[in-house]
């Protein structure tokens, strides 16, 4: 008999079984290939425009486009100076205001009150607005200034001001509250100084400061 050919219309079994068997040579395109980068995963490598930079000063921070939070000049840890020029400043008004009672001794009491009010906080403001010191001050060789090193702004001048009716007030014991708080602060500043964020220095202090800034 002779052997029997195979039939063409049926495929080889053995032809089937390599075809299903899928080649691992030939990447699949349904597979993500783990060399190539995915577009949706962020790369640890580049920055993402989301967070911020460490590197970076942030703009929402405290110190940006502000006065520092911390003083950046030399504050001296003696205070007899300050001392001295307060009592200096003391000794002025009173005698600005004798003087002036002088010619308002007919004046109804209230007026006198008034004046004494005004010519002692008037007597501050305008001399720390207008040159960032007081007589007193300026002959113990003092100046205000920010925490920038700066001279003191009027705004500082009026939050200094009017803090010293509560701070150098005769019916609340007079200059001890503020005189406490100068020697227990780190920076020697009275409530009035913390809230204007203003300090009481050598002038010396600020003339190095802007010698070195400008070097």
């Amino acid at each position: 008999m002779a052997a029997s050919e195979p039939d063409d219309g049926e495929p080889d079994a053995e032809s089937n079984d390599a075809n299903d068997e899928p080649n691992v040579d030939e990447p699949n395109a349904d597979e993500p290939n783990a060399d190539e980068p995915n577009a949706d995963e962020p790369n640890a490598d580049e920055p993402n425009a989301d967070e911020p930079n460490a590197d970076e000063p942030n703009a929402d921070g405290p110190n940006a486009d502000g006065p520092p939070s911390v003083p950046s000049i030399r504050v001296p840890r003696e205070g007899v100076p300050r001392y001295v020029a307060a009592s200096l400043d003391q000794l002025l008004t009173l005698v600005a205001i004798v003087v002036i009672a002088k010619f308002l001794h007919k004046r109804p009491d209230m007026w006198q009150w008034i004046t004494i009010v005004v010519v002692y906080l008037g007597y501050f403001l305008l001399f720390e607005g207008l040159f960032a010191t007081t007589p007193g001050k300026l002959l113990t060789g003092l100046v205000v200034v920010g925490y920038d090193g700066r001279r003191c702004t009027w705004r500082q001048a009026w939050t200094r001001t009017w803090m010293r009716i509560l701070e150098v007030n005769p019916l609340l014991l007079g200059a001890i509250p503020a005189g406490l708080k100068i020697v227990f602060s780190p920076y020697h500043q009275r409530y009035g100084d913390i809230l204007a964020r203003t300090l009481v220095v050598p002038r010396s202090s600020v003339v190095r400061r802007k010698s070195v800034v400008r070097r």
